[in-house]
C-alpha cells in the first residue's frame, strides 16, 4: 500500500492536502492517467481545434477501464492471492505454473518428474479449494 495526496490527482476537488492509502497498482494507474492528461493538454495547446476533433475519435476507441474497475480488479487479485496462500505448497506451485506462467500440464510434470495425471488432479483439487475459499470470503 502507498500513501498518495489526493490534491495532486484531483486539484479541482481538493484545495488542501488529503492523504489516502491505496494499492501500488492504483498509484501507478493514477500516475499514468496524469501523464496521459498532461500529454493531451499539451497536444490541445499545440494543435488547437484540430486536435479536439481527433481527441474525440481516439478517446472513444481507447475505452480505458475506469478507476473503480481497476480498483475492483486489484481487490479481486488480492483475494485470489490470499486464497492461494491457503493451498498446500504443491497445489499452489502447480496452479501458479499452469495459469500464471502459462505452462502446460506436461511441462509441469516433466519439470517436477511426476505423471501428468498427478499434475492434472492436483490442479483440479486446487481449483476446487480456491472456489471454496473465495465463496467463503
Amino acid at each position: 500500500m502507498v500513501v498518495i495526496n489526493l490534491r495532486i490527482y484531483y486539484p479541482a476537488l481538493y484545495k488542501q492536502d488529503v492523504f489516502f492509502e491505496v494499492p501500488e497498482q492504483i498509484k501507478l494507474l493514477l500516475d499514468e492517467l496524469k501523464r496521459y492528461e498532461h500529454a493531451q493538454n499539451e497536444r490541445r495547446r499545440y494543435h488547437g481545434a484540430y486536435w479536439t476533433f481527433m481527441e474525440a475519435v481516439t478517446e472513444s476507441e481507447l475505452q480505458l477501464p475506469s478507476l473503480e474497475e481497476a480498483y475492483e480488479k486489484s481487490c479481486q487479485l488480492q483475494e485470489l492471492y490470499r486464497a492461494m496462500q491457503r493451498l498446500p505448497a504443491k497445489q499452489r506451485r502447480r496452479i501458479y505454473a499452469h495459469f500464471f506462467l502459462q505452462m502446460s500440464e506436461t511441462e509441469i510434470a516433466r519439470m517436477e518428474r511426476v505423471s501428468v495425471t498427478a499434475i492434472s488432479s492436483s490442479i483440479a483439487r486446487g481449483i476446487f479449494h480456491l472456489r471454496r475459499h473465495l465463496r467463503k470470503d
